[in-house]
């Protein structure tokens, strides 16, 4: 039985949401006692780097959506995104809803690898309940596992707009 394109994206989203959701809350609340010490977050984000597989990237942005940790990556620390603003990034649209801790954004082309992307935000929480920013994880599509569903294309031509 051939499955659509669409079928594909879908499971594949349903997999990773049910991998990513309950490690990022918990890795989330880990991290809400250090977002005042960059040192100290830096620290805590290269062990969510090391717990989580096939990720590129780990970073914390403040609850505006700007940049407060390095960006932890497999060589280490990286200082240069400190201070960048995420706000009109495709992944931190969610926050508009108010009303999910979780996301995962939709595929999109990475601004500074130029790759196909998706990243996983879950909110940073303080004690009181409020929101103290949010843990982003990015992922190369390419790395990611393939699933047991396989999208197989078609052999009859067709076009795609």
């Amino acid at each position: 039985m051939e499955n659509s394109l669409e079928q594909s994206i879908n499971a594949q989203r349903s997999l990773l949401n049910k991998m990513l959701e309950t490690e990022l809350r918990r890795h989330a609340r880990g991290l809400a006692g250090c977002m005042d010490r960059p040192e100290q977050l830096d620290h805590c984000l290269r062990k969510v780097f090391l717990a989580l597989d096939y990720c590129k990237y780990v970073f914390v942005v403040d609850a505006d959506a700007v940049q407060i940790s390095s960006t932890i990556n497999r060589y280490g620390a990286d200082t240069e995104s400190l201070g960048r603003d995420r706000s009109e990034r495709p992944y931190m649209q969610h926050r508009q809803d108010g009303q999910r801790d979780f996301n995962l954004s939709e595929a999109y082309i990475s601004r500074n690898k130029k790759r196909p992307s998706i990243t996983a935000i879950q909110t940073i929480h303080h004690e009181n309940g409020e929101i103290r920013g949010y843990l982003g994880v990015d992922f190369d599509l390419r790395d990611l596992p393939v699933s047991d569903v396989i999208y197989e294309e078609s052999s009859k031509w067709r076009q795609i707009k």
